[in-house]
């Protein structure tokens, strides 16, 4: 095995544990010494676990309510935008595509993406957080609805009162809105 490889130690009382073991030959003057790191990686395994159970559910609720979400760093140039795997369903897109903050406000109807910049921008800028209702177009050209909604983040980066991150979130509405047309 490779030093740092996983093992399993077995406890006297027959229990398995995850350990990671790292060996390093030591030479101290005429001796040759074998220098063994053992750590116990329970709990580790255990937050992965439950990360991984977390996730899982994070992906059942956003699936079920037509709900992703999205994150901007307006630290990083250029800012940065991470969404969840829902905003690609949402908008059509193939879950490896590359997306930045013009990109993601370029998915809008073409007579909302004013609206929608408009709002990114004033939050951007003020702070102010909102909760719209736009139309978004799909790649393959669909109109669906969707409710938008941006709110501030702020941290020790924060410079002039700006926020640091924007949160958002985009919910597929359409079903709504075309029973509301009925």
């Amino acid at each position: 095995f490779d030093d740092g490889d996983s093992l399993q130690f077995k406890q006297s009382d027959g229990t398995k544990i995850p350990i990671e073991l790292g060996v390093s030959r030591v030479d101290l003057d005429d001796q040759t010494v074998l220098l063994a790191i053992v750590r116990d990686l329970s709990e580790h395994r255990e937050r992965e676990e439950e990360l991984i159970r977390r996730r899982e559910l994070f992906q059942q609720i956003q699936e079920a309510a037509d709900l992703g979400g999205w994150v901007v760093d307006l630290n990083a140039d250029p800012e940065d935008i991470r969404v969840t795997d829902e905003i690609y369903r949402i908008g059509g897109l193939p879950l490896d595509t590359e997306l930045t903050v013009e990109d993601a406000l370029g998915n809008f109807h073409p007579e909302d993406q004013p609206a929608a910049t408009d709002a990114f921008e004033r939050l951007k800028r003020e702070g102010e957080p909102y909760d719209i209702e736009l139309r978004a177009q799909t790649v393959d050209g669909d109109i669906r609805w969707v409710r938008a909604i941006g709110r501030p983040q702020y941290d020790d980066t924060a410079q002039d009162g700006k926020p640091s991150r924007i949160l958002g979130i985009i919910q597929d509405i359409t079903d709504r809105k075309e029973r509301e047309q009925d």
